[in-house]
């Protein structure tokens, strides 16, 4: 504040002086006249510029209130950047709670998927093993009834043997039964 002061004096200094050698003085000598109605222009306006620039009112309080406003605009920017990192630090952190929620969930599925193909191909091997038994149930039920076909053909062929055997049999016992009848009646015994 003090430098300033010194500043106006060092200006209205420097124009006093411009004001002086710019009369020039006239021919009967140094214009007072002249430099004191300079002067005191000169004066009322420095009073006005160290007005505007030291009172309340003036220009130090517009200066006043633009640093305030302008100190209250980068406390709101910092406010807002805090509130940006906080948001911005919320949804990293969200985002990484979704993969990790993702992984969770994407290793369950495999593990059901497991648990599915599991089930699938042990099912499969029952379906195998109850196919096989059945086939196996089924050749032996097929081999015993062929069998039972071959022992009855067979038992028929020898029936049919049989038959033939004894008539065969019955065909010479009648035979013999006739001739030894022919013979008895012939009387030869």
């Amino acid at each position: 504040m003090r430098s300033r002061a010194l500043y106006i004096i060092g200006l209205l200094l420097i124009s006093t002086s411009m004001v002086v050698a710019s009369e020039g003085g006239d021919h009967h000598g140094f214009p007072a006249k002249a430099l004191a109605t300079h002067f005191i222009n000169l004066l009322i306006v420095g009073g006005v510029i160290a007005w505007a620039l030291f009172s309340k009112v003036g220009i130090k309080k517009a200066a006043v209130d633009s640093r305030k406003a302008m100190k209250d605009e980068i406390i709101a920017a910092e406010n807002e950047l805090k509130k940006a990192q906080e948001k911005q630090s919320t949804l990293e952190t969200k985002l990484k709670n979704i993969q990790q929620e993702s992984e969770m969930v994407l290793l369950r599925a495999q593990d059901q998927a497991k648990k599915i193909v599991q089930g699938i191909k042990t099912e499969a091997e029952q379906l195998a093993q109850k196919i096989i038994e059945d086939a196996e149930t089924t050749a032996k039920l097929e081999l015993n009834r062929v069998k039972e076909k071959v022992a009855e053909e067979i038992v028929e062929l020898a029936m049919q043997k049989a038959a033939q055997t004894i008539q065969t049999s019955l065909k010479e016992n009648k035979d013999a039964e006739v001739i030894s009848d022919r013979l008895k009646n012939m009387g030869v015994n």
